[in-house]
């Protein structure tokens, strides 16, 4: 049987999964370096993403805690999961080629995957693959496969760059831009995973509020694991909710907020390791203020489940900024450039605060939205989305934000205060 090797992507060039051992349920999974006693910091984001409730790869091929060996460290970050995720597809096929076995084609791959499958976008391809010219140069000389894998948001870069490594050699490389594992491994020709009967993957029209309570409370992501294992997170209250009330009537987007909590007597590491059942609540964001206040002081999870609610592909563009209640610590962040959404798919925007607060917080989401097939409003959004990243303070950004209104573009706007 032909087997495949898989490699991660990553800034410092690319790392090769090297083994996939199953260990004893009752144990965390590691990431290790090179079949040494080196586990590496990353692990606890692997257990994570290994391990019910939070996991994939448990609710999708049955175990819970395995020990992943690969030759080069991997410092920081999510990208990893497209590639360990394939790399567990082949595992269970028994087509994963170890360290030592011999395989005449390779996957190349770099995305975050979400619990219902769904790929994000990452950071840094062009930087990745141009890690990788030594290793593609070599796999081509050998007459290998090679399988590159990216999120739709990455398609445009990875292409260029891939035409500028002159690796477009179509008999021997495949290139593969997509929103959802499942269509990796359709090219691959592995079986989809029979656990996902049991997974809500896609999400019907009429009965998005069900469904997303179920897949956010998979959703609890391992970026709070630390804080809440020890219990050192931030708490909240008199959180409120709101969206422009002008834009959320005719914004193609419609949103939901997920919270989960810790039930009464519990805290969000028993909720993280299934000790306890979360308590999760939805509403719909849309007017102009929220209908009640709520007490967060035993917040674990925090997302918003984005919708477009058209039938047909949206472009969208979303940028995070928070604020002082004060009026201080003013700043943006670009959380999504130029994202290819089908119609009536459902994104997740994980929109935590900081774990540790010292002053009252606004955070505000801001999704500029254009038709895909609308190019002169795709350019003037993505322009006013490019102006709005660059504001340095809260009255920049709102004259940006009234002049989109003015020329029609579509912004959806969703703001949230904590307090600490």
């Amino acid at each position: 049987m032909s087997k495949t090797a898989v490699f991660i992507a990553t800034t410092e060039g690319p790392t090769r999964l090297q083994r996939l051992t199953a260990e004893a349920p009752d144990v965390r999974s590691v990431i290790c370096l090179g079949g040494r006693a080196m586990v590496l910091p990353i692990s606890p984001d692997y257990d994570t993403f290994v391990r019910r409730p939070t996991g994939i790869i448990e609710a999708c091929y049955g175990h819970s805690a395995y020990r992943m060996d690969i030759s080069d460290p991997i410092a920081s970050g999510l990208s990893w999961q497209l590639g360990a995720f394939i790399g567990h597809a082949l595992a269970h096929e028994r087509r994963l080629a170890t360290n030592n076995e011999a395989y005449n084609r390779i996957v190349w791959a770099s995305g975050e995957v979400n619990c219902d499958l769904s790929i994000q976008s990452v950071s840094d391809i062009r930087q990745k693959l141009q890690r990788s010219r030594d290793l593609f140069d070599d796999l081509i000389a050998d007459g290998t496969e090679i399988v590159i894998a990216v999120p739709t948001a990455n398609r445009t870069e990875a292409e260029e760059e891939i035409n500028r490594l002159t690796l477009s050699t179509p008999s021997k490389l495949k290139f593969i831009a997509t929103d959802n594992v499942l269509d990796v491994l359709k090219t691959l020709h592995l079986k989809r995973p029979r656990k996902l009967r049991h997974m809500s993957i896609s999400i019907p029209r009429n009965t998005i509020g069900k469904k997303l309570q179920h897949v956010s409370a998979m959703c609890v992501s391992a970026a709070i694991l630390a804080a809440v294992a020890l219990n050192v997170g931030p708490s909240f209250k008199n959180t409120v909710i709101a969206a422009d009330k002008d834009t959320a009537k005719t914004h193609p987007f419609s949103a939901v907020a997920l919270e989960t909590h810790a039930p009464a007597g519990g805290k969000c590491a028993e909720v993280l390791f299934g000790i306890v059942a979360p308590h999760i609540t939805e509403e719909r964001i849309g007017g102009a203020r929220p209908g009640k206040t709520e007490n967060l002081h035993r917040l674990c999870n925090l997302q918003y489940k984005i919708k477009n609610a058209t039938n047909e592909r949206q472009k969208i563009w979303v940028l995070a900024a928070r604020q002082s209640l004060a009026g201080t610590s003013f700043r943006t962040r670009a959380i999504t450039t130029a994202q290819s959404v089908s119609a009536k798919q459902v994104i997740s925007l994980d929109a935590r605060p900081p774990r540790r607060l010292s002053y009252d917080l606004k955070q505000k989401h801001l999704v500029f939205a254009a038709a895909e097939n609308d190019p002169a409003r795709r350019g003037q959004a993505a322009a006013m989305f490019k102006k709005a990243a660059a504001a340095r303070d809260k009255p920049t950004l709102a004259a940006i934000l009234d002049q989109a209104r003015r020329d029609g573009i579509s912004v959806l706007k969703i703001a949230r205060h904590f307090h600490p």
